[in-house]
């Protein structure tokens, strides 16, 4: 009835969203992610939708399409930097770890303040998924924010994890000489400005 009723009136969103619930009880997350898409394509403002479309994609392990439904609900939600946190995260599970910490950057560094604060949250995430390059790049940056506060002392010990971390993979002749390429020394200089 569900199927008939939303296929006979295409401008209705309504009824591709109840079959989407019901499609979704009954174990077709396929059909519920067409019905979600068929609703959200005649209302794409509706942040319900599309919320409930970007789980739907992530449990069939379509995230280059879920990556696609966060950023729109990125834009939709006045750039609410969560929403790129979840498009980095589907953007890992693909297997893509560069771009997930560009859409990482581009949600809390981009087009926004330079605070200490947004450095830790993409440096500390970065920390947690592996990817250490890129969060010693991050807290550099950040610990060369001018600002007041205590986020550098945080900034400072993500410093300390990543020279962990980065030492547990590395041999004695590389540890040598990531100690002598100066990066703690960076860090101490910048801490001593606070």
């Amino acid at each position: 009835y569900y199927a008939k009723t939303a296929a006979a009136s295409p401008k209705d969103f309504r009824w591709p969203m109840v079959l989407a619930g019901y499609q979704m009880q009954f174990g077709d997350a396929a059909g519920a992610a067409e019905s979600l898409r068929k609703a959200t394509a005649i209302r794409p403002d509706r942040l319900d939708l599309m919320t409930r479309l970007e789980r739907v994609e992530e449990r069939l392990f379509k995230f280059d399409e879920a990556v696609k439904t966060s950023l729109k609900i990125y834009d939709l939600t006045y750039k609410n930097p969560e929403w790129t946190t979840r498009a980095a995260l589907n953007e890992l599970r693909a297997g893509r770890p560069d771009d997930a910490a560009r859409t990482l950057r581009k949600g809390y560094l981009e087009d926004r303040p330079d605070t200490h604060a947004n450095y830790r949250i993409v440096a500390s995430q970065l920390l947690e998924w592996g990817q250490i390059a890129a969060a010693r790049e991050v807290v550099t940056k950040g610990l060369s924010v001018r600002g007041e506060g205590y986020a550098p002392r945080q900034l400072a010990e993500i410093a300390g994890q990543i020279t962990v971390r980065a030492h547990e993979k590395l041999t004695p002749a590389s540890l040598s000489a990531d100690l002598a390429d100066g990066w703690w020394s960076g860090v101490a200089s910048a801490m001593s400005m606070y």
